[in-house]
Order: structure tokens, then sequence, then C-alpha cells
């Protein structure tokens, strides 16, 4: 049977199922938007699937799939500390669970645990080393005197593989950091001293599809490294949201998880920020 369910995830709406023929709804799961940076506190989305529907669902529908009562803790090798839910209305959906007595340490392990209705789901990620930037050039889109295309250049690939993810926000216009599309990237795969074409943010609405950037703009860049279980997530996304876009090659499948018993991503991040004026 394939098994439908739709994820809600503040960056995208995702439509899943497993192999085999007729089509059936799936068991409702947890789903886990999670990460920590290097030096700043986690931040945690707690959602649940969405049954599928011909209707069109209202957003403020979606929001009854936000988890605000489930209990979240982290736990690293000197403490546990369960996490607090407030509204943020910075990121979608506007409710994260948080805590400032614990920050992101590189080369750290810290397991996280989810428990709603019954059901406990689990992940572990370490947070690793930064990795920097060699610089970051803005050039003019061919046929515009106002748009640009930041790209940024990496030095020498490192002698074990790292996993890197790319993310956006512009001053003003962007109330939090946006992945870029594609975004994630394996040193095994860059060639020395690359440089890399980057794309704006993209957010759940649908408005930030223009991939350029705009002069005038302050853009801030987040530059992470992470493990290979959240590059996957990510990488998947990427591709999945490639082939969505095509009608003759439609994708039914949920990007891989490193979430145990649940769906979606722990993450954790060597964050570098930049910041460039256009």
């Amino acid at each position: 049977m394939k098994k439908i369910a739709r994820i809600l995830l503040p960056l995208i709406l995702l439509c899943s199922c497993s192999a085999g023929d007729p089509w059936e709804v799936a068991d409702q799961e947890i789903v886990v938007d999670g990460w920590i940076d290097a030096g700043a506190p986690p931040i945690v989305i707690v959602t649940s699937t969405v049954t599928p529907s011909s209707e069109l669902q209202s957003v403020d529908k979606l929001q009854d799939h936000v988890l605000k009562w489930a209990k979240v803790s982290l736990t690293t090798p000197d403490t546990t500390v369960v996490l607090i839910g407030r509204q943020d209305k910075n990121y979608f959906p506007p409710y994260v669970f948080t805590s400032g007595y614990v920050l992101g340490k590189p080369g750290q392990k810290y397991d996280l645990k989810v428990e709603y209705s019954g059901k406990t789901v689990t992940a572990s990620a370490v947070v690793p080393e930064k990795e920097a930037l060699q610089g970051i050039e803005a050039r003019p889109v061919a046929g515009s005197d106002s748009l640009y295309t930041l790209v940024v250049k990496m030095g020498p690939k490192p002698a074990e593989r790292r996993f890197y993810r790319i993310f956006t926000k512009v001053a003003g216009e962007d109330d939090c950091f946006m992945p870029c599309f594609p975004g994630a990237y394996d040193s095994d795969a860059l060639v020395d001293n690359a440089e890399i074409n980057i794309t704006k943010g993209y957010g759940i609405d649908g408005r930030k599809l223009n991939s350029h950037f705009k002069k005038g703009d302050r853009v801030h860049i987040k530059f992470s490294t992470m493990d290979e279980g959240a590059w996957q997530y990510w990488s998947d996304l990427d591709r999945i949201c490639s082939l969505g876009k095509a009608v003759i090659f439609p994708t039914f499948e949920n990007p891989s998880s490193n979430i145990s018993g649940g769906l979606g991503y722990w993450a954790g991040y060597g964050a570098q920020y930049y910041s460039i004026n256009l």
C-alpha cells in the first residue's frame, strides 16, 4: 500500500508515501524540525503529519498540527534540560521550543527527545567545528542593473569529508535565516577553491521564489557545517523539491530522516555568519 501523509514543516509542505500500489492514509506521525548552532540555544518545532485532502486547508487549520503540549528535552554529557515552548513569529509555525540554559558547543553531542500523546521520538546530533569561507562576491545579473547573484568562495577541499548547508536572510524582509535552494553540499563533490552561486532563501508562502538579490539589499549569510545525517535530509529535500516541479516526473516520498520513531531532522550546525551590502 502507498501510504500518504503530508508533513507540516516551516519550509514546505511535502507529500509522502511508501512502496506499493493503492494509496492509503498513513498513521499520524510526529515531525521534528530542530537544530542547535554553535554558541546558540536550540530551536525545535514539533508538528504532526497532515491527512491529505482534496479540499483546500487553511493556515488556521494547519495550526492544529502544531504540538504545543509536547515535552521536549535535550541531554548533553553534563545535564538534561526540558525546553520551554513559546510563540515566535520569526518562524513558521510560530511556536518553538528552546532554552537559554544550553548552548551549542563544537564537538559536543546533543540527544533530543520529544514526547507527545504516548509517543516518543529521539535523535542525536553533534555540533561540528566551524569552517570559514574565503570570500563572498556580488555579481550583476546579465541584462539587469538592479539584480545580483551572490557567489561564496570555498578554500581547498578538506582532508576529511565535510557537509555544508547555506542559508540567507535579507534585512528588513526575512524574519529568520531561510535555506537556499539548492543549498546542501558534500565536500567530496566539490573541487578545490570551489565557487558556489547561492539563491535567496525560500519561504513556505511561495513569495520568495526569485533567486536573485536586489540592489540596496543587506544580505546576511549563514554558512554551516553539519553531520552526514542532517546533510542527507537537506540533500533529499533539495532533490524532492526539484523533482516536484516536474509534471511528467512527480515525486511521492519523504526525505530521509535522522529522527527515530518520527519524521524530520535534528541538526547540529557549526555556523559562520557573513554580511554583504548590495
